[in-house]
């Protein structure tokens, strides 16, 4: 379930701190966290479970990015 077994430890801490960042934060190109979704999904269902089982979040709330935007075009 974590890192280095059945309890969570300071590695698992800091990494849900980096891995829920990369995962939730809304930025205008969202490709850390469809990389994550594409390529990790047991890193993302860590972060599920440590936001539904130690802070009580209900994780089928959450949105995540599902596609990356479409480039803008123009002038600089």
């Amino acid at each position: 379930l974590y890192f280095f077994g059945s309890t969570p430890t300071s590695l698992d801490a800091t990494a849900f701190g980096y891995l829920c960042a990369i995962l939730h934060t809304p930025l205008p190109d969202p490709i850390l966290s469809l990389l994550m979704q594409e390529k990790f999904p047991r890193l993302v269902e860590f972060v599920q479970r440590v936001l539904r089982d130690h802070l009580n979040v209900n994780v089928q709330t959450l949105d995540l990015p599902s596609e990356r935007p479409m480039p803008k075009r123009g002038r600089i």
